[in-house]
């Protein structure tokens, strides 16, 4: 499959996220599949920020090391990629000429293009992102007259001298790349019809709709990166679908109003990430002990303490996993993908109030700053389901149940009473240190784990049914270890991947049964997931790939890997 994968490079500050506004609203109406993802350093302003677009003529989903034009719009962008590996013999670079220059020896094709007498002409030097974004689309041979109507849709409410200048700015960049034609040289990709049909979506953008879908009407927050795009998401949507949302002064008021709101009947989420959780734990056992549910979107980030505040990694699990003190059940989901997002977003709510525990979501940056275009038949979500009753007069609200799942109250929608307790308790709610009690509780709690274990999603399973090597992992690194698999084309490996990564069903621990060698993949210094796994599948891990720089894995990587496993295990 042809593909074109294309790095925009400069300072935080200098719009880089309008040229990716622009390019994937433009490139989807000329009907090119779009995948980008972004990178960037947790400033305002300087340093480098980059953003990846990948032009291909069927989905396309995996982050590539090596790109194929690099496009400066600051100095030191081209020495930031060498130092990350991204350049390639093939590379081509384009920007003003002052960017080209790098402190290192890097060996390139260097193309010097004038992009400032356009701005000084249009007197708004923040008209470089549109002319950009018109030199790229122009390398693309697409049709620049579609340009008008995205321009109109990004800058809706603005004046139509805006539009008409960022048109120009446009076109101007567009005509640039006509002079380089001669230069450059791309490989074809195939316009696609059937795209004009499909959604763009980010995997924020997921989350939040999913949330919504599945009866999400409130939101509690504190900011904090990369956490705090669902939130916005919420903010800007308020009005259309009846949410609340409520910033708080820290993550403890956070936590505590979405379960207060949850316990007069909401289904709340509150939004964080790992160093706004660890202030949560306390509260996050009151709903453990009085079986209130919520949900937690845990948008991991690189720790410990602040770490990389705007990169990505998945080194939550363990935190999700054992936070708060004493025994109570938990669920913990990671998508896979954007489409993965919408659907667990939906589920969560779900359930929480079915079993009337925390639920975890766990993202990460990689995920939620990443687009591309799916289906919208591969959008499916679980619509809000009722669990909640009237209550009687002699209404037990920690009702002794076979299965630990009491009935639940809404307080003012019943005639009886309704207590939740964060104290240990009877069946009325009462606070209680009745050694019966004390510890028939603690059963009834942790008797809904059974219930949950055995509805707990399977994971995906790509491979032959006999195989002799199985990689699992979880979360964002789905796509990347399935287009390397497919790449390696090996039938002796099988793929298992779970985003249902708390409890896990029983049932897939078959597949590690009938391997001969395990390798995980994970984006952590410890393999937490497989150090959890060890404990259920009772055999070793024979190898772990893991990553935990705060990059996400790039294609080359995984396959390279994966080959260097097999070469060694097999000696070929």
């Amino acid at each position: 499959m042809n593909e074109i994968n294309i790095l925009i490079g400069g300072q935080a500050g200098q719009g880089l996220n309008a040229v990716e506004g622009i390019l994937v609203k433009f490139l989807k109406k000329n009907n090119y599949y779009i995948y980008s993802s972004k990178e960037y350093m947790s400033r305002v302003r300087g340093g480098i920020n980059t953003v990846t677009f990948k032009i291909s003529s069927s989905l396309n989903c995996s982050l590539r090391r090596d790109v194929d034009i690099i496009f400066s719009i600051s100095k030191g962008v081209l020495d930031w990629c060498a130092k990350e590996g991204r350049i390639s013999s093939k590379t081509i670079s384009l920007g003003e000429e002052e960017y080209l220059n790098s402190q290192n020896e890097i060996k390139l094709k260097k193309i010097p293009i004038n992009l400032k007498n356009v701005i000084e002409e249009l007197g708004d030097k923040r008209y470089l992102n549109t002319a950009v974004a018109g030199v790229i689309s122009g390398l693309l041979n697409t049709d620049k007259s579609l340009i008008t109507e995205v321009l109109q849709n990004i800058f809706s409410g603005k004046s139509e001298k805006i539009v008409e200048d960022n048109k120009k700015a446009f076109y101007k960049g567009f005509d640039i790349s006509e002079q380089l034609s001669s230069q450059i040289k791309l490989a074809t990709i195939n316009q696609d019809n059937s795209v004009a049909h499909k959604l763009m979506m980010s995997g924020n953008d997921s989350i939040s709709l999913g949330a919504i879908y599945g009866g999400c009407n409130y939101l509690s927050f504190y900011p904090m990166s990369p956490a705090t795009e669902m939130a916005s998401f919420f903010i800007k949507n308020a009005k259309l679908f009846g949410l609340v949302v409520e910033q708080f002064e820290d993550e403890i008021s956070v936590i505590n109003s979405a379960i207060g709101a949850s316990f007069g009947g909401a289904r709340s989420v509150v939004t964080t990430s790992g160093g706004g959780f660890d202030l949560m734990e306390e509260a996050l056992s009151l709903s453990g002990m009085a079986e209130i549910p919520v949900v937690i979107h845990l948008a991991q980030r690189p720790g410990p303490s602040t770490g990389l505040p705007t990169r990505t990694m998945q080194s939550d699990f363990n935190l999700a996993l054992y936070a708060g003190h004493g025994e109570f059940p938990r669920i913990i989901l990671a998508p896979a993908s954007i489409e993965d997002s919408f659907y667990l977003s939906s589920k969560a709510f779900n359930l929480a109030q079915k079993y009337q525990v925390p639920v975890f979501i766990l993202t990460d940056q990689y995920l939620l700053d990443t687009y591309y275009l799916l289906d919208r038949n591969n959008l499916e979500g679980e619509k809000p389901q009722k669990y909640y009753i009237k209550a009687d007069l002699d209404y037990k609200r920690y009702l002794l149940t076979e299965n630990g799942i009491s009935p639940f109250a809404i307080p003012g929608d019943s005639k009886g009473i309704v207590i939740s307790n964060g104290n240990e308790h009877d069946e009325y709610g009462d606070t209680t240190e009745d050694e019966y009690y004390s510890r028939i509780m603690q059963e009834k709690r942790n008797q809904k784990l059974f219930s949950i274990e055995a509805e707990a999603l399977m994971p995906k399973f790509i491979g032959q049914e006999k195989y002799e090597v199985l990689i699992y992992s979880w979360g964002s690194t789905y796509f990347v270890i399935k287009d390397a698999l497919e790449i390696i084309n090996d039938s002796r490996i099988a793929f298992v991947h779970y985003s249902q990564i708390y409890p896990i069903n029983k049932k897939s621990l078959e597949y590690f049964k009938n391997a001969r060698y395990i390798l995980g993949i994970e984006q952590n210094i410890t393999g937490q997931f497989g150090e959890f796994l060890k404990t259920k599948i009772y055999k070793p891990i024979n190898r772990k790939i893991l990553k935990y720089n705060g990059r996400a894995f790039y294609l080359e990587e995984i396959i390279e890997a994966i080959k260097i496993f097999m070469g060694e295990t097999y000696g070929n």
